[in-house]
């Protein structure tokens, strides 16, 4: 399960050197939105069957998802506390 991090700049960055190497959304400009594109899949991963939870303790126990990971309750995206 994805976590929300703090983000940290580094060079060469790794996520664009990836997508880069791959060919994904051309070699310029476009491959800047390999970090949305992550945001967005950590998003939808979220609401996959599995990762519904009725509460924040629910995901900490039955999950086992830890501060910052992302789940749903019945369709509303929410974070770990």
């Amino acid at each position: 399960m994805a976590q929300i991090k703090d983000l940290t700049a580094t060079t060469p960055d790794a996520t664009l050197k990836a997508v880069a190497k791959t060919g994904k959304y051309g070699s310029g400009g476009l491959a800047k939105l390999a970090h949305v594109n992550d945001v967005i899949n950590w998003i939808k991963d979220a609401g996959l069957p599995g990762n519904e939870y009725a509460t924040n303790a629910d995901a900490k126990t039955i999950g086992l998802l830890v501060v910052g990971d992302l789940y749903h309750t019945a369709g509303v995206l929410k974070i770990v506390i």
